[in-house]
């Protein structure tokens, strides 16, 4: 059986687990936070259970919102909007995010993000080799939180 066009290739858990995320979480808030641009230090509260989650990830801007995208369980947590924190380059702003699943939002701001430089491996994502993936495809992989001004 071919493999798919398009497949979710996250790193190793072990590796996001104990040595990338807890460096994130210690770093994005300092002064040398500025050296990740790219990243970014959600802080919000479950929206059943009220448990404080402190997550690392990839943030990317488009059409003046910024998007995160994952296949992690911590964004149904995002379902309906929820206050989040921001920490990104040091600074920290209170935000609004919600969880988007259609694929002509999804699709488009992961376009937008390959498209702005961003490898398809930073997404966790593995694209064959000339293949130009659909809307569908992209959304049906990688769930987004839009992260936009309270209001």
């Amino acid at each position: 059986m071919p493999k798919p066009s398009v497949r979710t290739a996250p790193p190793p858990p072990w590796v996001v687990r104990y040595v990338a995320n807890p460096l994130m979480r210690r770093l994005l808030p300092t002064r040398f936070g500025r050296w990740f641009p790219g990243m970014a230090l959600l802080r919000f509260r479950g929206r059943r259970s009220g448990r404080a989650y402190v997550v690392p990830a990839g943030i990317y801007d488009h059409e003046g919102a910024q998007f995160v995208f994952t296949e992690s369980g911590w964004v149904a947590n995002f379902a309906g909007g929820l206050p989040v924190e921001v920490v990104r380059r040091g600074a920290t702003t209170r935000r609004h995010g919600e969880l988007v699943t259609d694929p002509a939002v999804v699709g488009p701001a992961i376009r937008a993000a390959l498209a702005a430089g961003t490898s398809p491996r930073m997404l966790g994502l593995a694209i064959g080799k000339g293949h130009a993936p659909t809307d569908a495809e992209l959304a049906a992989i990688r769930r987004a939180v839009v992260i936009r001004d309270p209001g």
